[in-house]
């Protein structure tokens, strides 16, 4: 096992696949950039075939990752994940290569993610602030006591 891996394991989760994220659109980049010509030539050759398995895999890879970065802040936070059954939320997404089909969030999937994420956020906000008050109010009545009997 690579020193890089285990540093990595090391990691919070969260930056783990932030920098999975990150290496995946690195690959994105070098592949676009090796594109090859939309030409008869680069047909025959298969360089254009190639590249659409590169990037439907690279896709995949990527989608896979948002899928997993959502599902994780939603267990962190304690929430369902968005219901599994609904089709308009996941998609089956299939590899080039491999020919690997992931179940994936679509964008309407990550959209209702973000906004199961933002509410337990929001709500966990005003507990605290909800505790925080009371923790206010108790020291202001305790100071005012003190400075009654004084």
């Amino acid at each position: 096992m690579k020193l890089t891996n285990r540093l990595k394991a090391m990691l919070p989760m969260i930056w783990q696949y932030r920098m999975d994220l990150r290496r995946c659109r690195k690959s994105e980049d070098l592949v676009e950039k090796a594109r090859p010509p939309n030409t008869q030539a680069a047909y025959d050759s298969g360089a254009l075939h190639m590249y659409y398995c590169e990037s439907t895999d690279l896709y995949q890879w990527r989608r896979t990752l948002l899928t997993k970065i959502y599902r994780y802040r939603l267990e962190k936070l304690g929430v369902p994940m968005v219901d599994p059954n609904d089709q308009k939320l996941w998609e089956e997404v299939e590899s080039g290569i491999s020919q690997d089909t992931a179940i994936c969030l679509t964008t309407a999937g990550e959209y209702a993610a973000i906004a199961a994420i933002r509410e337990a956020q929001k709500h966990r906000r005003e507990m605290v602030l909800y505790w925080f008050g009371i923790a206010v109010g108790l020291i202001g009545s305790l100071t005012g006591l003190v400075s009654a009997f004084k």
